[in-house]
This record gives C-alpha cells, sequence and structure tokens, in this order.
C-alpha cells in the first residue's frame, strides 16, 4: 500500500476520487461514440462516482465544482483516469474515508483491472 498521503485529508480525497470517476465517465461516453465497447464500463464508472458521493457528508458531496485534483490529472483519457482514481484512493488508510468506502474501493479496481491495457 501506498503512504498516507498527508497534503489532503481523506475526504478531500475521497472527493477528487468521485470528480475522477465523474471525469472518466464523461470521456468514456465521448469515446463511446466511436468504440461501443467502451459504454458499459463508461456507465460503470458513473454508477460507482454516484455510489461515492453519496457517501460524502452533504455539506461536502453537494457541489464538487471546487475539487482540487493533485496536479496532472487534468485532461486524461478514460482508462487513465480511472487508475488515477484507484491510486488515489490507496493515497489513505482505508478507515479514514467514508463508512461503506471500502466496497467501493474494490469496484473502482476491478473497474481499473478491466479498463486497464
Amino acid at each position: 500500500m501506498n503512504r498516507p498521503d498527508t497534503s489532503m485529508t481523506a475526504t478531500q480525497t475521497w472527493r477528487a476520487v468521485v470528480v475522477l470517476l465523474y471525469q472518466a465517465s464523461d470521456a468514456g461516453m465521448r469515446r463511446a461514440e466511436t468504440d461501443r465497447a467502451t459504454h458499459s464500463p463508461a456507465l460503470w464508472a458513473d454508477l460507482i462516482a454516484s455510489a461515492a458521493q453519496q457517501l460524502l457528508p452533504s455539506s461536502q458531496g453537494e457541489s464538487l465544482d471546487e475539487v482540487e485534483l493533485p496536479e496532472g490529472l487534468e485532461e486524461r483519457d478514460f482508462a487513465s483516469l480511472v487508475v488515477a482514481a484507484t491510486e488515489l484512493t490507496q493515497s489513505q488508510h482505508l478507515e479514514d474515508f467514508p463508512p461503506g468506502a471500502s466496497g467501493l474501493i474494490g469496484e473502482i479496481a476491478r473497474l481499473a483491472d478491466e479498463v486497464s491495457p
């Protein structure tokens, strides 16, 4: 496991994971216009993002517009965004994430395995 990232709290990290998954879903849906095989994984990313957002306290989950992503995570493709979300989940201790996160972290990892080359 990676060392905990002390520059972000677990809540900030979880919010970034949600944003990355929504971005991945958007990128996957755009790609699905020419590659239909991407449609289902893009929907899977959206479903996980939605479930992950529901684990946040209402004050943290309502607006994700001001979430700052770690440097270098902008403008990536679908698979890279999913992998980046997986890596972020490994940057904190599991018990510091919201209750229920462990199952979703497993889903994120399965999605990353599915879409990674």
